[in-house]
């Protein structure tokens, strides 16, 4: 049972969307408003618990979605609400231990009984010339991986099911501005994100909840006790002027080239011990990122390769004098091929290194990661079921992920699926703190 009297309001964004709308309305004022479409997405998703043997997941999502044009100007906006029944994703609620992550302008609504609402897209894109200008709350996507990151560093993403849910979904959308420029043979993609809002990250109780040690200030869960989280107070992000970046993209030859130039906001949060107060706070800060990406096609091979640099960013170490911070360089690399295997088979393939370079010995998180994954799908019966497998492993500490999905589409506005989720490894490492998690779910999904 919803109990609306413990709706948490969230003026801010609903103010900042009536004022984006009503702006561009009165500086059109000859033009008329047209519907260009309207839809609602109902996703139902019934999750089984193998290790407990019990409903991990009963949810509903609404979608709801609306496009409207004003001249030369469209607007978008889109809301989703969520009713989770079991709540055991969230088990303290999906915003009491992540509420200090957000922004109050990107904040959503918290309602009892596991459910939530909250605004995803309400922005407004219009073009001068060959110009495209975007205003509003949105998403930035500057990487071109699947399921990893490198370029993709404007907008944080909500791991309330750990990597499970797709990019599009989890990535949270910003207030923000995005101009798309023509330069000649350069295209210049220009984006400022004022405000802040970081990981929403599970709490300590959720089914999801980080338990491995390079997330825990190197402290492991112990059988006896259960997790040792350190005892931390949280302090939001800030909203500072200075961030956002800078894409330049142009063909050069049989590549298609990108370099990105941002600062936004870390949103890995940082435990840091305050001056003359002895406990930890949890803090962000802002940091620098550098990167060059490139595609081309090779006969029927797609391949992909993205390289980012992140000078003097902040660390957690624990040293024998306790936890600290230090300033450290990180190299990320990553590679991927598409292409059509026998049987009719599409094939996706990348592989990710992440180093921390020059690193202490007392550094929390491992100095390096290499992260490869591998994706499958086959189409069946005119492309209406669809076999998809997945597979994410950590080389470095031996775990990893499985998945398999099989959906069917009943119609063009219905579709069902059946997954399984399984993890497996070191129960300390990046994919194996989650094996008692193991999982078999389904969904449905009907659009009007």
């Amino acid at each position: 049972m919803i109990d609306l009297t413990q709706l948490k309001a969230t003026p801010t964004w609903a103010r900042a969307a009536l004022t984006l709308l009503l702006g561009f309305s009165l500086s059109a004022p000859s033009a008329a408003l047209e519907v260009q479409s309207l839809s609602l997405a109902t996703q139902g998703t019934y999750g089984y618990a193998l290790e407990k043997q019990e409903s991990q997941q009963a949810q509903l999502e609404l979608t709801p979605r609306g496009e409207f044009n004003w001249g030369n100007t469209t607007f978008v906006i889109e809301g989703r609400a969520r009713f989770d029944e079991q709540r055991q994703l969230s088990q303290t609620g999906d915003l009491q231990y992540n509420d200090n992550s957000y922004s109050s302008a990107d904040r959503p609504a918290q309602l009892g009984g596991g459910a939530r609402i909250e605004l995803r897209d309400a922005y407004a894109e219009f073009s001068l010339g060959n110009q495209l200008f975007r205003l509003g709350k949105q998403q930035i996507v500057w990487g071109a991986l699947d399921g990893l990151k490198v370029a993709d560093v404007l907008n944080p993403q909500s791991f309330r099911e750990f990597i499970l849910d797709d990019f599009g979904h989890s990535r949270i959308p910003l207030w923000s501005a995005l101009a798309d420029l023509s330069l000649g043979s350069w295209r210049a993609e220009l984006a400022w994100v004022p405000q802040s809002s970081a990981h929403e990250l599970p709490g300590p109780q959720d089914t999801f909840a980080f338990t491995a040690a390079r997330f825990n200030l190197g402290q492991t869960q112990d059988a006896a006790t259960g997790l040792a989280r350190p005892q931390v107070a949280v302090r939001s992000p800030r909203n500072k002027l200075n961030r956002g970046g800078l894409r330049l993209s142009r063909r050069v030859g049989p590549l298609d080239m990108s370099l990105v130039a941002a600062r936004s906001l870390d949103f890995e949060p940082l435990a840091e011990v305050d001056a003359g107060n002895p406990e930890l706070t949890q803090t962000y800060r802002s940091v620098n990122f550098y990167g060059l990406s490139a595609e081309s096609s090779i006969g029927p091979l797609a391949l992909r390769a993205e390289v980012g640099w992140r000078p003097n960013r902040y660390f957690n170490t624990l040293p024998p004098t306790g936890p600290n911070t230090t300033k450290l360089n990180q190299l990320t690399m990553a590679v991927a091929a598409d292409f059509n295997a026998p049987a009719g088979i599409f094939a996706n393939i990348q592989l990710l290194h992440d180093e921390v370079r020059d690193a202490p010995n007392s550094l929390v998180r491992p100095e390096r990661d290499t992260i490869a994954t591998v994706f499958l799908r086959r189409q069946f019966r005119y492309d209406t079921l669809t076999l998809e497998a997945r597979w994410y492993g950590s080389l470095n500490e031996h775990d990893g992920l499985g998945r398999v999905q099989l959906g069917y589409a009943v119609n063009d506005n219905l579709k069902v699926n059946l997954g399984l989720d399984r993890f497996y490894g070191d129960p300390n490492g990046l994919f194996g703190q989650f094996a008692g998690a193991d999982r078999v779910t389904f969904s449905f999904t009907h659009t009007l």
